[in-house]
C-alpha cells in the first residue's frame, strides 16, 4: 500500500511539472537551432511519459528516470 501511495504521489508531481513546462513554454522563443521553448516541451512530454510509467508499472528503473526527471 505504501508503495502504492509513493508512486501516486511521484506520479502526480511529475504531472504538475509536466503542465507547468508545457503551460509555459510559449515564453521561452528566442532565437537558435533548439529554442528555449522546445527544451520546455521536451522536458514537458518527458516528465508525463515518466509519471504514466510510474504509475502504470512502478519498476526500479522509472523510479530512477523520475529522479533524474525530479
Amino acid at each position: 500500500m505504501t508503495r502504492l501511495v509513493l508512486r501516486v504521489i511521484a506520479a502526480g508531481c511529475l504531472g504538475i511539472s509536466a503542465y507547468v513546462h508545457l503551460h509555459l513554454a510559449h515564453r521561452y522563443g528566442y532565437p537558435g537551432t533548439i529554442s528555449g521553448a522546445t527544451v520546455f516541451r521536451i522536458q514537458g512530454v518527458v516528465a508525463a511519459t515518466v509519471g504514466v510509467l510510474l504509475l502504470v508499472t512502478g519498476n526500479k528503473w522509472v523510479w530512477v528516470a523520475a529522479a533524474l526527471v525530479g
